[in-house]
């Protein structure tokens, strides 16, 4: 299991950030969707701290207080199928944004 890392750093803000699975909004002007497609592993956003909205499949996996939820250790512990998309900017908008999408397995 390995999921893989994906850093978007240099947004200047908040941007929209659809589900490639499904085309789905998962981040938008408002923050991110209250009702996610089933693709959304998790969110994690560095002034809460938690992981949020996170996936059934991955709740007997992980601990909801990950400090970093993109250093290698973390990663290893995820699907082959996980991309995770990191959301980070510069100050004086300084903010990380981290959504995981789990694709799902091909038949």
């Amino acid at each position: 299991m390995s999921g893989q890392l994906i850093d978007l750093w240099g947004t200047d803000e908040p941007c929209d950030f659809f589900c490639p699975a499904c085309g789905a909004i998962l981040l938008g002007p408002s923050g991110y969707a209250k009702n996610p497609c089933k693709h959304l592993a998790f969110y994690w956003i560095n002034e809460v701290g938690t992981l949020d909205h996170l996936s059934p499949v991955l709740k007997d996996v992980l601990d909801m207080d990950w400090p970093k939820p993109y250093d290698e250790e973390f990663l290893a512990l995820l699907p082959d199928r996980t991309l995770v998309f990191m959301f980070s900017a510069t100050p004086p908008n300084a903010f990380t944004v981290v959504a995981a999408v789990t694709f799902p397995k091909r038949e």
